[in-house]
């Protein structure tokens, strides 16, 4: 078979990176590494000097042009080992890598995952090889990577790149991939492993492929949601699988969650669903989905409020003062939601708090309630916020005016201090 011109190793790990647990970076800041690499590792690909797609050897060495040697994996491994997860400032090790591996066949490839699993290599490096390979593999060829892995869905790392190949499987043929799912149901392999009746495994596969026959089909995407449990299907829409919504999809997506989720989940999931989008193309990108999916006032106030959240995280209080990217946060979202502003900032400063100063963000809720004259910016964020300093919470909802309110959120907030203090 002739070498096929696969995605860049580095940027599979980037990718590979949100699957594995790179949440202490932002998944804007993934995407951003991932798209810059992506870039720098294709001119680098096509370039001259590195031999172009097809050309060169397999293990790096000085050769005449079309000369093929055995691949060393092994210094692969320890090469990689070296690099800082897909870091960009790494590029030249990254390059290397790249013009070895990009020469070669998906045999090669997958006959390389085979001698990895054999080497005397430490678990973190077979699992950085392996993440490696399966991006690789798994953009091109992604049945080969699926039937290799498919008794190990539930592992580690391998539980979230799998539903991606999935996901790719379906674009090239949706049919066989359809089937690969259905004979995984059938055969029991997808069954849930815990009490509560639940497969993660299952679920991530479903919306690896819901999210493509969406595109064909969309009342056979509603089937295979409502073949769920109906408490596990907005998890269908929140897991990950559904972070590319195309433009000409939103509208199905949309409609596919308000019909078959449950009534009482359906703003909700959605506001998680369309709020993904904001690492695709910022706040814009999350005002075009609305528009076209025709947002109501609740699930606009949803989608708003989690896309601060998921674009905020530490970045918005300064010694308890917004930043400046807080405020261009704000902006629009007064823009997008007019009418359920105060309880968005009140959300997005409590859900601030969870992880960062409780004293800063109860600073800024107060500075906010002060300047709207509006009781819900402080009792929704004394309603939401972390409980790491109750007692400073009950004291400052003697601020809010309206005596009913003030009353109910001091009877929540009764619960979370101490005994000996109620």
């Amino acid at each position: 078979m002739k070498p096929t011109a696969f995605i860049p190793p580095v940027a599979a790990l980037a990718v590979a990176g949100i699957w594995l647990g790179s949440q202490s970076r932002s998944i804007s800041s993934i995407t951003t590494e991932n798209t810059l690499l992506r870039q720098r590792l294709e001119a680098a690909r096509l370039s001259p000097e590195s031999g172009g797609a097809g050309e060169g050897v397999a293990d790096g060495s000085a050769s005449t042009k079309g000369k093929r040697k055995k691949v060393d994996w092994k210094q692969i491994a320890l090469k990689l080992g070296q690099q800082r997860g897909g870091d960009t400032s790494d590029m030249r090790a990254a390059i290397e890598l790249q013009r070895i591996l990009v020469n070669l066949t998906p045999e090669e490839l997958m006959a390389g995952l085979e001698e990895v699993s054999a080497m005397d290599l430490s678990a973190e490096a077979k699992r950085q090889m392996e993440s490696m390979l399966i991006g690789l593999i798994g953009e091109e060829h992604p049945e080969l990577v699926i039937q290799h892995f498919e008794d190990r869905s539930d592992e580690d790392g391998l539980n979230w790149q799998l539903p991606g190949a999935l996901h790719n499987w379906a674009k090239k043929d949706l049919a066989a991939a359809t089937a690969w799912i259905d004979r995984q149901i059938a055969e029991g392999k997808l069954e849930s492993k815990s009490l509560d009746g639940r497969s993660e495994s299952r679920i991530r596969f479903e919306g690896a492929l819901i999210g493509s026959l969406l595109e064909v089909d969309p009342a056979a995407a509603r089937a295979r949601v409502e073949d769920l449990p109906e408490d596990q299907r907005s998890s269908l829409f929140t897991q990950g699988m559904f972070f590319r919504i195309k433009p000409a999809n939103e509208k199905a997506v949309a409609d596919l969650i308000r019909g078959a989720i449950g009534e009482g989940k359906s703003v909700h999931t959605l506001g998680i669903a369309g709020s993904q989008l904001v690492h695709q193309g910022g706040y814009d990108r999350v005002g075009n989905f609305m528009a076209s999916v025709s947002a109501t006032p609740a699930e606009r106030e949803a989608i708003v409020g989690t896309s601060l959240q998921n674009m905020l995280h530490q970045g918005a209080i300064n010694n308890g003062n917004p930043t400046p990217a807080f405020e261009e946060g704000l902006a629009w979202a007064r823009k997008e939601a007019p009418e359920s502003i105060n309880r968005i900032i009140g959300s997005t400063i409590a859900d601030i708090s969870w992880r960062g100063n409780y004293d800063d963000a109860a600073k800024m809720a107060l500075k906010y309630h002060e300047e709207s004259g509006n009781d819900e910016v402080l009792a929704t964020f004394l309603s939401k916020s972390g409980p790491s300093q109750p007692e400073k919470a009950y004291e400052l909802a003697d601020k809010i005016a309206d005596e009913g309110k003030r009353a109910e959120i001091k009877k929540q907030l009764e619960n979370k201090l101490p005994k000996a203090t109620r």
